[in-house]
């Protein structure tokens, strides 16, 4: 079941088994061995180049999975269903324990409207 997390002033949005298995192995099968940029802030974490989902089958596949997903969040936190666009890794925090594999990305809506105020995102 999806579940919304008022985490700060931003909900978080958790998707459990968004990815099936067999695309998650996939995934880190094909990324692991990518991951060969140390981390500045800790040596239990390890980066892949800047990726794009583009970049492979994989990722195109993981966010033909995201997106409606985005579409939903994006849905209960701006009342109406967007367009949304991946972009780009983005970063996370250091990781204290044993092995985590983190895919982050930005997501940018095609457009907010606030109180008749519109801004419209490209690229």
């Amino acid at each position: 079941m999806d579940e919304v997390i008022g985490l700060f002033p931003t909900p978080f949005l958790r998707v459990p088994r968004a990815l099936d298995a067999h695309l998650v192995r996939g995934l880190v099968e094909h990324f692991s061995a990518l991951a060969d940029r140390a981390n500045n802030a800790s040596t239990n974490l390890s980066h892949t180049a800047m990726l794009k989902p583009s970049d492979n089958p994989l990722l195109v596949r993981a966010a033909e999975l995201v997106t409606p997903k985005l579409a939903d969040f994006g849905a209960l936190l701006f009342g109406e269903r967007l367009g949304w666009a991946l972009k780009e890794m983005h970063a996370v925090p250091a990781n204290p324990g044993e092995r985590r594999i983190t895919m982050a990305f930005n997501a940018i809506p095609a457009r907010l409207d606030s109180w008749g105020y519109t801004i419209s995102f490209s690229g």
